[in-house]
């Protein structure tokens, strides 16, 4: 597990709602608040915000093979793998012809660390 990543079965076991969360169906951006990541089935990472508004929202970054050899949005150099829970960001997306959402940014808005954030305390049974 690497800052807060967390299998699936991991996921389940610490109680996270992974559920109630959603892709955005509509707009270009948002702002929210890291508050759990998950790994995904197809060399991903599974994302999840809570947006100033009370949305929840989960976005998807996926294993770029290139020489920086990170897990980045789109247009981004951010590697999500490595941002603590408890970021706030600044996302910007793109919804494709075929309803699917692809990240395009993350811009950091500000840091709170894990010790202040609820989320990051889930602990595994």
């Amino acid at each position: 597990m690497y800052k807060g990543c967390r299998s699936p079965d991991e996921a389940d076991r610490a109680g996270f709602p992974c559920s109630e969360y959603e892709f955005p169906a509509d707009g270009i951006a948002f702002k929210g608040k890291l508050v759990f990541k998950k790994w995904g089935k197809n060399t991903n990472l599974i994302c999840y915000f809570d947006t100033a508004a009370g949305e929840r929202r989960k976005l998807c970054v996926y294993f770029s093979s290139d020489d920086k050899r990170t897990y980045r949005p789109k247009r981004s150099d951010t590697n999500m793998k490595e941002m603590p829970l408890g970021t706030e960001w600044e996302i910007t997306y793109h919804i494709t012809n075929n309803k699917k959402t692809m990240w395009l940014t993350a811009n950091e808005i500000n840091r709170i660390y894990p010790d202040a954030d609820e989320s990051s305390k889930l602990q595994l049974e």
